[in-house]
């Protein structure tokens, strides 16, 4: 019994191996890198690819890149990432060895979430494994040092210890896609054995605390270390890999577990192991260096798939990750590229011939190929000296050589279990165990022998009567010892019996259709070119042809003709028919009379409803020399087609053309090249100058992108086809109301959905009503204050006399305040007291000169530079002569600057001296010191007033500790800044800032800007 069981595995697992198909996806096809590693389809079924150059969103009909790193909002954090997943707002969140960011797709804006490493002093976090979100909406990420829990609204970040009991996990770190969340809990699969963390009591469950025995929690006694990914199935169940070797399911209802045994190559890695839940509840085992392994739950069996060279499911044994759709497409990434693999398409078979370079040069292929039905066996020869075999039953190849053969195509022949090759002319038996012509063998009429040519297809009528052509053309009718002769086009096999089985229908040498009556040996003819040239059609160099029953079929190199052989009339096809290519070769109508074409661009089935075509199996890597292949429908109603180094065996009663519509969406919006945003957020109102629009869209089709056709229109018009470009480009759109739909025809024929947006551009300002009523009434209030302006110049004239002499007085009041006369003479008075005569009168004499120079200078409007600094020189030597310390005044000016030309206000800097000293360096004892540095440029000179006092942030912490009021000094600096204000029309606020003199005393920094003023310039 277990014997029969086992065979009835085996081959199971056989017809599984002969379904699968897988297309690859590498740097070829748009991927910025072949070493993926981790993948995620979001809810609108867009593949985002981690990988280690950057994060790839692969959108059906292009894949868009991120892979600019840095700190801002258009970066990532590093091109190195691990995890990437979607949260349910529609964020992406990736993880990188950089730390963790989160993508908003709407506006492609990246968030950076900073990790906080737990140990003191340390940035380091390590490598981010994975990312998930819980039901609650918080996430989750598992690093080197610890998992953290990230609130997604705040973003803020909580650390989980680690612990052994209720309050944390029982180990640092999680694994690979380690997460799965439910309604009550998370589920998580730590290198301490399954954790189940619970919502409503924020209790976590594990090995150290199992309070009610869940079996569960019990594998860490045996494997502490769950290295795999952890999934969940349609029924509840949780799958993971434990102890090395064995894909376990603990179901969460019941605590049931069952575990299976899994036999791992030699050389795969005891880690990483990458899970996931196909459509049909199937798990896929993915290993690093071991490959995949697929189990079948109703089965309870495993199936083993390995990268061998040609034919191989993956494109290698090193996985990543794997996820799986709802389609049943399942896509695994590894270090050499993506997968996508078709793994229950049952319909279709997809076979290399061989790897060796002598059996590729397609240069020199021709002949059809054959089937032996009864040995099941199918024959592809070459030019070059031998032939294929391909055995279905084993699916296997074997190549043979034919040393025989110099020159010609050897047709290979099975005819009732007998072999046969075309050889010199003739038909003779073949020896294929011995690989041996038997020349005395000669199948054919001897009279054959005199026309020259390969023989490139034959076929027997009945017992000594046949029909074959030659590869120059000649079609013959051998019956017995009779032969007829008539030429046919070209060294294609362009020829086919009719449905009843009776006549030929061929191409003749002028390309038309032509009916060779088998009995009466005659011909009729159908003018194709009298068709052709009224369809004006350019069909040309045909190959293939079927009758359906009703119709011919005839392929060429730029389409297909179907021609009624009873309503004498012609269609022709194209790519605009659905063709995936224009370049047809090979034609066949299946037991259910449907027709198939193959083409470079893949094979073609026929839809009588909507009388175009549709593509059933895309082919990307065909070449020119395909065209060479060919087609043959066997007994049980299979098609082979041969279409260059490959093999497409197909069942036409199970190949169907329904698929899931694929969703199309907006991908990007642009107004003016500026990105806009996108998705399903629409144009509103733009102004006349938003007049450039570009639209992004895409449809979801990973396998066959290119395939996809996209039209659109503008306002209920015409549809406008704009074959496989996803993108839309209005340039110099007139103002109005725009409403633009765009639909797309997937390869197979199904049409998509319709996206639409509308937007509004207005018109211009000049060309609004209001504009014009506008414009009247400025004309007549140009004229009004025109007058009225004059007017309103010679009283602001007056007005600024006035002003300006007004703060005069109030800048000579404010210079000359009482308190600073009181303090002056109250020290005078103070030296005559304690007989410092001598001192008295020093200061006497230098308060008198400056009272002087300031009276004589409130009567003009502008002094010399070297008058101001005479004036401010006196002020610092009174104000000295009343403290101990003196304060020394240091000038620095430069070369381009002459003291005796350029202008200044009078008593300008004394307010910002002033507060230097009484605020600066008040509490100073020694080293009391101001400088005044002058500089110029072509049009201001600049002054910087600075001093070694205690630095603006004490001045102001003194300012509010003392008992005196400054009010006179911050009038001082207004009345200062007003007058700057008044001559400088671009004046900027005066700078006032840390002069950073030294650590103890920084200092203090004024600088002001005032406009060059000479000499002949007016004062008044």
């Amino acid at each position: 019994m277990k014997f029969v069981f086992a065979i009835v595995l085996f081959f199971i697992s056989a017809l599984s191996l002969l379904a699968q198909r897988s297309y690859i996806i590498d740097v070829n096809n748009g991927l910025t890198t072949n070493n993926l590693t981790d993948l995620f389809l979001d809810h609108q079924d867009n593949l985002w690819i981690a990988s280690y150059h950057g994060l790839m969103k692969h959108e059906g009909g292009r894949i868009k890149h991120f892979d600019k790193v840095g700190k801002n909002a258009d970066n990532i954090s590093s091109l190195e990432m691990h995890s990437v997943i979607e949260d349910k707002c529609g964020n992406i969140w990736f993880a990188t060895t950089g730390g963790v960011d989160m993508l908003n797709p709407n506006t492609n804006i990246i968030e950076h979430i900073y990790l906080k490493s737990p140990y003191n002093g340390s940035t380091f976090i390590g490598y981010i494994y994975w990312i998930c979100q819980d039901d609650e909406e918080f996430i989750w990420v598992s690093t080197d040092i610890g998992a953290f829990k990230i609130d997604n609204v705040s973003h803020f970040v909580e650390k989980i210890s680690e612990s052994k009991d209720e309050h944390g996990m029982p180990h640092q770190y999680l694994n690979y896609t380690g997460g799965v969340s439910t309604t009550k809990g998370l589920w998580m699969s730590t290198n301490g054995g399954l954790t189940y963390y619970e919502y409503a009591t924020k209790t976590f469950y594990h090995n150290y605390h199992n309070p009610d025995d869940k079996l569960a929690f019990c594998f860490a006694k045996k494997d502490k270390s769950l290295k795999s990914d952890l999934r969940m199935d349609d029924a509840g169940k949780l799958w993971f890999v434990h102890d090395g070797s064995y894909l376990a399911s603990y179901d969460v209802k019941t605590d049931k577990i069952d575990t299976f045994k899994m036999t791992f190559p030699l050389g795969t890695w005891s880690c990483c192991k990458s899970l996931a839940i196909d459509k049909y509840n199937n798990v896929w085992i993915g290993t690093r260096h071991g490959g995949i392994f697929v189990f079948d739950q109703k089965q309870k069996a495993f199936t083993h798939y390995m990268y061998k060279g040609i034919n191989s499911l993956i494109p290698s044994n090193y996985i990543h990750s794997i996820e799986a759709d709802k389609y049943g497409y399942v896509y695994v990434s590894t270090n050499n590229g993506l997968a996508i693999i078709d793994y229950y398409n049952h319909s279709i078979r997809e076979r290399i011939l061989s790897d060796d370079p002598r059996f590729l040069d397609l240069r020199f292929e021709s002949g059809d190929i054959s089937y032996d039905e009864i040995r099941q066996l199918v024959y592809i020869p070459f030019y070059n000296y031998g032939y294929i075999e391909y055995n279905i039953k084993r699916d296997s190849f074997a190549s043979h050589e034919l040393t025989q053969f110099k020159k010609g195509t050897p047709l290979l022949m099975a005819e009732e279990g007998k072999m046969m090759i075309a050889y010199k002319n003739n038909m003779f038996g073949f020896n294929a165990a011995k690989n041996e012509i038997n020349e005395r063998d000669k199948r054919l009429s001897p009279k054959l022998d005199s026309i020259k040519g390969d023989i490139i297809s034959y076929t027997k009528i009945k017992e000594n009567e046949y029909i074959l052509k030659k590869n120059k053309g000649q079609i013959i009718h051998l019956q017995g010892d009779s032969m007829y002769i008539f030429k046919g086009s070209g060294f294609k096999p362009n020829m086919n019996f009719s449905k009843n089985g009776k006549d030929i229908w061929y191409i003749s040498k002028d390309v038309n259709l032509m009916l060779y009556q088998v009995q009466s040996h005659k011909t009729i003819k159908y003018d194709l070119q009298d068709h052709l040239s009224k369809s004006n059609f350019n069909f040309s160099n045909p190959r293939h042809l079927c009758d359906d029953g009703s119709n011919i079929w005839i392929t060429g190199q730029t389409g297909v003709l179907k021609y009624d052989y009873h309503k004498d009339k012609l269609e022709t096809y194209s790519v605009v028919e659905g063709l995936s290519h224009g370049f047809t070769f090979s034609v066949a109508a299946d037991q259910n009379n449907d027709i198939w074409v193959a083409s470079l661009g893949g094979i073609d089935k026929y839809d009588k409803k909507s009388n175009r075509f549709v593509n059933i199996v895309p082919i990307h890597d065909i070449g020119y020399m395909a065209a060479f292949g060919h087609v043959l429908l066997t007994k049980d109603g299979k098609l082979i087609f041969h279409l260059g180094n490959k093999l497409y065996i197909l069942d036409p009663n199970t190949t169907s053309l329904i698929e899931p519509q694929s969703l199309l969406s907006f991908s990007e919006i642009s107004v003016n090249g500026k990105y806009y945003y996108q998705n399903d957020r629409k144009l509103s109102e733009l102004s006349s100058k938003e007049n450039n629009i570009s639209l992004s869209y895409s449809l979801r089709d990973f396998i066959n992108p290119e395939r996809v056709n996209y039209s659109y229109r503008i306002n209920n018009g015409r549809w406008v086809d704009n074959s496989n470009n996803t993108s839309i480009h209005l340039t110099s759109l007139n103002h109005g109301d725009y409403s633009i739909q765009i639909q797309a025809i997937n390869s197979k024929g199904i049409a998509s959905n319709t996206i639409l947006t509308n937007f509004s551009i207005l018109a211009p300002y000049y060309q609004r009503p209001w504009f014009y009523a506008l414009t009247s009434l400025v004309l007549a209030a140009l004229i009004y204050f025109y007058y009225k302006n004059k007017i309103r110049d010679i009283e602001l004239k007056n007005q600024i006399a006035i002003q300006m002499a007004e703060l005069k007085s109030k800048a000579l009041r404010a210079q000359m305040n009482p308190h600073f006369l009181f303090n002056s003479l109250n020290t005078i008075q103070e030296c005559i007291v304690t007989e410092k005569v001598e001192m008295a009168y020093d200061y006497l004499s230098i308060f008198s000169k400056f009272l002087r120079k300031v009276l004589n200078y409130s009567e003009s409007n502008f002094i010399t530079f070297s008058e101001e600094l005479d004036l401010m020189d006196l002020y610092i030597k009174i104000e000295s002569l009343r403290f101990t310390h003196k304060v020394s005044l240091t000038t620095h000016v430069d070369d381009s600057i002459d003291l005796d030309a350029e202008l200044i206000p009078p008593m300008l800097l004394q307010p910002f001296i002033e507060n230097a000293i009484r605020h600066g360096l008040r509490t100073r004892e020694e080293g009391k010191a101001i400088w005044i540095n002058l500089s110029s440029n072509a049009d201001d000179i600049k002054i910087d007033i600075i001093d070694n006092g205690i630095g603006i942030r004490q001045a102001e912490l003194s300012k509010r500790h003392s008992n005196f009021s400054h009010d006179y000094e911050s009038k001082g600096i207004e009345i200062s800044t007003q007058r700057l204000k008044g001559l400088c029309q671009n004046y900027q606020e005066v700078k006032i800032e840390n002069a950073f003199v030294d650590e103890t005393y920084p200092g203090t920094r004024v600088h002001i800007s005032i406009p060059k003023i000479y000499e002949n310039q007016p004062k008044a």
